[in-house]
């Protein structure tokens, strides 16, 4: 019962819609240009892994961020695996034309 609750619990927070803070740091971060600052792509499950704080004038977010890897790419690069790399955190305000990135660091510990 205890895992049948859990699998609700992980399938609904994994459907529901991120908070419109999380979807521009997700659109900076798919920039080609940030992926190719970061060195890899981000898996886009990790922006699912968010946490922080959200308001109606400025939000504080950390997002783990993970790259899918395939141990043999040649051979089975279906077979992958999310490898966590890194942490960003951001804060953004609201302005008047959306959210705006004010901050953006990566942790890479």
């Amino acid at each position: 019962a205890l895992a049948v609750g859990g699998g609700c619990l992980a399938a609904r927070e994994l459907s529901r819609e991120l908070p419109a803070p999380c979807e521009v740091l997700r659109a900076h971060l798919e920039n080609p240009a940030m992926a190719s600052q970061l060195g890899f792509a981000v898996a886009p499950f990790s922006f699912r892994l968010w946490h922080g704080q959200v308001s109606e004038g400025f939000a504080r977010v950390t997002v783990p961020l993970f790259e899918m890897r395939a141990p043999l790419p040649g051979v089975l690069p279906c077979l992958a695996w999310p490898r966590r790399r890194s942490e960003v955190h951001a804060a953004m305000e609201r302005t008047a034309s959306g959210w705006r990135v004010i901050s953006l660091l990566e942790d890479g510990g």
